[in-house]
């Protein structure tokens, strides 16, 4: 009987380890393909990567100031003479779900005609959507990039500043 028994489970054991499993690697891709985006036709492109892409549109300017649902917005203020350092403020993203598109606009306000602030736009960890120089001659500065970051960091620093006027820098996400 054991003879008989282990027969059987030599058996077992030899045909087990001959099945061969073959497998097909998928012939579709599910990446994203970051570096496509549909532009306004007036668009000035600024920075377009992997990671995003920023740039200016007046089109794209009027058609989001008529939206309102899913916005979010933060401001940081550097009142006149008193600019130095860099300041940050968090951001909430309206659109940190995985493969969801989040837009966004940057821009200072100032009655100092030739003002400019750095904008560094970030998940606060490793990844930079937005690393840019912004003055008052740009108008708006739009971007676009995914992001599961629930809260965004902006962090401004003046690279332009007066001793009368202050600076006001604002984002909006949505």
């Amino acid at each position: 009987m054991k003879r008989i028994l282990a027969l059987l489970m030599a058996l077992c054991l030899c045909c087990a380890t001959t099945v061969t499993v073959f497998a097909a690697d998928s012939t579709t891709s599910n990446e994203v393909d970051y570096l496509n985006y549909e532009f306004p036709a007036d668009a000035v492109v600024l920075y377009q990567g992997v990671d995003g892409v920023i740039y200016q549109s007046e089109q794209k300017s009027a058609e989001l100031a008529s939206m309102t649902s899913d916005m979010t917005f933060n401001y940081v203020d550097f009142p006149a003479g008193h600019w130095t350092g860099t300041k940050t403020f968090t951001i909430e993203n309206p659109h940190w779900m995985p493969f969801t598109t989040t837009y966004g606009t940057f821009k200072i306000e100032s009655d100092y005609q030739s003002a400019e602030v750095h904008m560094i736009l970030d998940n606060g960890m490793t990844t930079t959507y937005a690393d840019k120089n912004v003055s008052i001659s740009n108008n708006d500065i739009h971007f676009e990039f995914k992001s599961s970051a629930q809260n965004l960091n902006v962090k401004c620093f003046p690279t332009n500043t007066s001793n009368v006027y202050g600076i006001r820098a604002m984002c909006w996400l949505y």
